[in-house]
């Protein structure tokens, strides 16, 4: 049997070339059988390409950052500040696996692999080995060698700072103390590139005050204020560490956060039902309308926020104290 490949006109074909026998044993004709393996080409090539991409930014990357396979925790490919971090040469590392390399992760090794793969996104891990503690932020990425676990660290103390500064650094809004919508829209940007980097999950979800500005001509200023001030204390109280509240208008607030649209509609529904069971004003209901979208491979920031904008708007015109996520993700 001979099997060779074609490619022709972009496609990729696998002929396979097998004898035929009479009983005495002579070659009488063959088979010739033809398979079309394009998107298995395709794939390999894909796959290659990708992992040179993360070759590259091993090479680049500051932190220590290895890869490792997912099936046997094999390490398959590490830059220079990782040989540092964990004191050994490239040739001592070779063959080497997660556990054997990094001991302060060998009990949750197994569950960072699953949680990873399950969920397809970057995660962060505490871990704490004697007087030391660190992160460990893990994605996925496809390889020749199979799917690879990608492994990052940064010290805690380290990676709190960096947080810190990134969010001091973003334009904060005076009267309640989160970022305004222009320091937001910078958040929105480094998201948006983590999670196309990464194929991690991403949503936005906007709220915005059902008929603030009523409310306001009636009770006035100070009373207004003193109500967006508690509001922003009841969305913070529901939303997690990972996320990101922001102010996006006089009356709208926004939250960024890691997971599926779906996931994110059920958060805003919780936090309206919260928010009208609220009393921020003696003998008065304050309602809230959501719209609320999951970041896409393909979308644009600022389809992203727009797409986001149309759900609000919907909830508002169906009378408020709703949550709409955007038919993209139905």
């Amino acid at each position: 049997r001979t099997e060779v490949g074609h490619e022709a006109k972009g496609r990729f074909f696998s002929m396979a070339l097998s004898p035929l026998y009479d009983g005495a044993g002579a070659v009488t004709g063959a088979t010739l059988a033809l398979s079309d393996k394009t998107e298995e080409r395709r794939l390999e090539r894909a796959i290659r390409s990708g992992e040179e991409a993360i070759r590259r930014l091993i090479a680049v990357v500051p932190q220590p950052m290895a890869v490792f396979a997912a099936d046997r925790g094999v390490l398959l490919e590490c830059n220079g500040p990782f040989l540092t971090r964990i004191g050994s040469s490239r040739d001592d590392v070779t063959g080497k696996r997660a556990d054997e390399l990094l001991p302060a992760l060998s009990e949750e090794w197994a569950n960072v692999v699953s949680t990873t793969q399950a969920e397809g996104i970057l995660r962060d891990f505490a871990v704490k080995a004697g007087e030391e503690s660190f992160t460990v932020t893990t994605g996925c990425v496809d390889m020749a060698a199979g799917r690879g676990i990608v492994v990052v660290l940064q010290d805690a103390a380290q990676k709190r700072n960096a947080a810190g500064e990134d969010r001091r650094g973003a334009d904060t809004d005076p009267l309640l103390g989160i970022p305004s919508r222009k320091g937001f829209e910078q958040i929105i940007a480094t998201e948006t590139e983590r999670a196309r980097r990464y194929r991690g999950s991403l949503a936005l979800i906007l709220l915005d005050v059902d008929r603030f500005k009523s409310m306001k001509e009636a009770l006035g200023q100070e009373v207004a204020e003193k109500m967006l001030k508690e509001l922003r204390a009841t969305v913070k109280s529901r939303v997690r560490s990972t996320d990101f509240l922001g102010r996006w208008g006089e009356d709208q607030f926004a939250i960024l956060t890691p997971m599926s649209g779906y996931l994110a509609h059920q958060t805003a529904d919780k936090i309206r039902d919260m928010i009208r069971h609220y009393q921020f004003i003696p003998d008065r209901i304050v309602t809230c309308s959501f719209g609320v979208c999951e970041f896409r491979k393909g979308m644009t920031d600022e389809e992203f926020v727009q797409k986001t904008e149309d759900v609000l708007a919907e909830a508002k015109r169906a009378g408020g104290n709703k949550v709409v996520l955007s038919p993209l993700m139905s």
